[in-house]
């Protein structure tokens, strides 16, 4: 692992709110822990491999897709699958928009809302950072 690996293994740790993050990458594993403050939460339910993103909806944007963390962005499952998405289709929630791979892991990118794409605003397979717009529906 690199800096950068290990950067953006921290970074995880904290946008996610984690207090403990492992990972294991053939002989090499790396353990973070952070104290969190005792305070009460509601329990948060986990998907398995699938993400929720942040939504904003901007008056005259229509509403923006965001990256719920950073990683490489892909547009469909495979190089020779389909695309999740495409300008003009209509999605409900969800659906599958794209993949983010993070840390190794192959995370999908489900919707909260229904709409249609009017905008694939980032590249497939390029580096995409928190909160970065990656779709744009009316």
């Amino acid at each position: 692992m690199d800096i950068k690996e290990i950067k953006a293994l921290a970074d995880v740790l904290n946008k996610m709110n984690l207090s403990e993050l492992e990972v294991c990458e053939g002989d090499k594993k790396i353990v973070m822990k952070r104290q969190i403050s005792a305070v009460p939460v509601a329990p948060a339910t986990v998907e398995a491999s699938s993400q929720k993103q942040e939504v904003t909806m901007l008056k005259d944007e229509g509403i923006i897709i965001k990256a719920p963390f950073a990683g490489v962005f892909y547009a469909s499952s495979s190089p020779k699958s389909q695309p999740f998405v495409k300008i003009g289709q209509n999605i409900s929630k969800g659906d599958v928009v794209c993949i983010i791979e993070a840390m190794k892991l192959m995370n999908e990118i489900t919707t909260e809302i229904s709409g249609t794409i009017i905008e694939i605003c980032a590249q497939n397979e390029s580096i995409v950072e928190y909160g970065q717009t990656l779709l744009r529906l009316k």
